[in-house]
């Protein structure tokens, strides 16, 4: 006679046993009553495939990549074209003369002797008017 003795502590550990004792029994048993010992075929199955057990463990919720806030991204720097553009097109609305004080508030006779460090405060001053 064999006794096994197993003490499962996991439902995934008794399922693995229950397969594994399942798959061992289900082999054709031979009749006890015309049989000598000699008889029986007592080699293990050669037909069952190994069995892995690996631990159930928690799986860690993924955070999304934290996006950066629009605020913290430089603005893209104005260029003359845009800001030659955009004083075109607030002149040809009737604001010449505004436009004209706007240059010489920066301190410049025409566009291109304004600072190009300066092209994004008076795009901004431009478009108030």
């Amino acid at each position: 006679m064999i006794t096994i003795t197993f003490n499962p502590t996991t439902p995934k550990q008794m399922a693995v046993v229950t397969a594994a004792m399942t798959a061992y029994v289900q082999q054709p048993l031979a009749p006890s009553t015309n049989m000598q010992p000699e008889e029986i075929d007592a080699t293990p199955p050669t037909n069952l495939a190994p069995l892995n057990f690996v631990e159930d463990k928690p799986k860690k919720a993924k955070k999304p990549p934290a996006e950066k806030p629009a605020a913290e991204e430089a603005p893209e720097p104005i260029t003359l074209e845009q800001l030659r553009a955009k004083m075109a097109a607030v002149s040809q609305a009737g604001k010449g003369p505004e436009c004209k004080a706007l240059l010489v508030k920066f301190g410049a006779s025409n566009l291109t002797s304004v600072p190009a460090e300066k092209y994004g405060e008076l795009m901004n001053e431009v478009g108030a008017l």
